[in-house]
């Protein structure tokens, strides 16, 4: 669920010129599904250095904000703030681990996706 509030124009003006200065995002980390099927995929650091400077630019900011964890289910929110008091509220949830590298890596995935569905 996506919320802002009444200071959405500006947001959105700001987010549109950072969505047109965010450069590409490389896959500069490894992963593997099994013996056979090797992949490559964006890092957080990796999405973080591709939009940090069109955020700060256009006065945007990022506040993830973990959640509960409840029955095998991790959760985290995403605030993308403006300068003017505008922002977008991006709340999602991923099944992991009950263990706090479980934990970190659930709310490290769904801020990559929540960051680039929103920004790339």
């Amino acid at each position: 669920m996506i919320e802002t509030i009444e200071t959405q124009g500006a947001l959105f003006a700001a987010l549109s010129r950072a969505q047109g200065a965010v450069q590409k995002a490389h896959k500069t980390s490894k992963g593997q599904i099994g013996q056979n099927r090797n992949y490559t995929y964006a890092s957080l650091d990796d999405i973080d250095a591709a939009i940090g400077n069109a955020l700060v630019d256009n006065g945007l900011s990022i506040i993830p904000i973990p959640g509960i964890y409840v029955d095998g289910t991790q959760q985290v929110t995403i605030y993308i703030g403006h300068e003017s008091g505008g922002f977008i509220r991006e709340t999602a949830s991923i099944p992991c681990k009950g263990d706090a590298q479980g934990a970190g890596s659930g709310l490290t995935y769904i801020r990559r996706y929540i960051l680039v569905n929103i920004l790339l």
